[in-house]
């Protein structure tokens, strides 16, 4: 047995032990990005700089669009790995479907993550825990295997760099105390 199917079924043992555990795992699974989603619109929705609000809400969506649109889907096309349920036959909590690596959860909440800490170090660490906790509970859930969670951080940071050095040029300046009183 590979160490990666190892650590899964460790991690998978907490999915059964309560039907409470079981229904927050769910929803820190499946319905933890709405709320972190909503949680960056009203971060970027904060900032009074008109100029600097659109950037940063322009360097997130195509550090999103690089992350989940194209380097996930291009892997999995070339890489079909299957899921850990398909793999062992089990009912997972979730429904899911198609190839597990990397996953797009993943790299979707990881990318967020690391465009944020640009921006705002305080709320990147706390979408970066949530991104965690997000691709643990996918674990448990049994439709990722650890590294489908690792391959997504590792896209993510990648997107991110990708589009820093895309756009970064074109960061506003940041308004001056001396700009305002103007």
């Amino acid at each position: 047995m590979s160490f990666e199917t190892s650590l899964f079924q460790i991690i998978h043992t907490l999915q059964g032990m309560s039907g409470i555990l079981d229904v927050l795992f769910v929803f820190l699974a499946k319905y933890l990005p709405y709320i972190v989603c909503v949680g960056v619109f009203v971060f970027v929705a904060l900032h009074k700089n008109v100029r600097e609000k659109f950037y940063m809400s322009f360097f997130i969506v195509l550090s999103l669009i690089f992350s989940r649109g194209i380097f996930t889907e291009v892997i999995r096309y070339f890489y079909a790995k299957p899921r850990p349920f398909e793999f062992f036959g089990f009912s997972p909590l979730l429904s899911e479907t198609g190839h597990s690596f990397p996953s797009g959860h993943a790299a979707f909440f990881f990318a967020l993550a690391f465009a944020l800490w640009i921006f705002d170090k305080k709320w990147g660490k706390w979408i970066f825990i949530f991104a965690i906790v997000n691709g643990f509970t996918r674990v448990v859930a049994g439709v990722h295997w650890p590294t489908d969670i690792l391959g997504g951080l590792v896209i993510g940071g990648v997107s991110v760099y990708f589009t820093y050095l895309l756009i970064n040029r074109y960061r506003p300046k940041a308004v001056t105390k001396e700009k305002q009183l103007e």
